[in-house]
């Protein structure tokens, strides 16, 4: 059985560079030959494919294609067995409601993120609930 791994503080580096648009220290808590999978970005609509990386430098490029955006990250649960994580939790963007996403990943032997397949739903889960009040 591999040894469990804490995947909270990749995560937060990765997140913080991400919101601070800082492309290449985000990437570099990947490792060199991640796979990264994440779906369309908010305004391009369901109809745009996913977008998918392989390899630091795509995933650098990918990075770019997405910019800066006024989002913030929130993980609210982690479950893991070994190096494999499930997340879930909250994006903040105001003004816009906020939206719910749910990641897998895999860390390597040396603690980095390897595999990262995220899901989102917008808006985020319970918020209809939210309005009705």
């Amino acid at each position: 059985m591999p040894v469990r791994s804490d995947p909270m503080p990749i995560l937060r580096s990765y997140f913080d560079a991400l919101e601070a648009a800082r492309f290449e220290e985000a990437a570099k808590c990947f490792t060199e030959g991640v796979f990264y999978s994440h779906p369309p970005f908010p305004g391009e609509g369901v109809a745009n494919p996913r977008h998918e990386a392989n390899g630091r430098q795509a995933l650098i490029q990918l990075f770019m294609l997405r910019g800066k955006r006024p989002r913030r990250h929130r993980i609210d649960s982690c479950v893991v067995e070994g190096n494999h994580a499930f997340i879930s939790g909250v994006s903040l963007n105001p003004p816009d409601p906020r939206s719910s996403f749910m990641s897998e990943l895999k860390l390597s032997d040396d603690g980095l993120i390897d595999y990262y397949v995220t899901y989102s739903s917008v808006p985020g889960v319970g918020v209809t609930l939210e309005t009705q009040t």
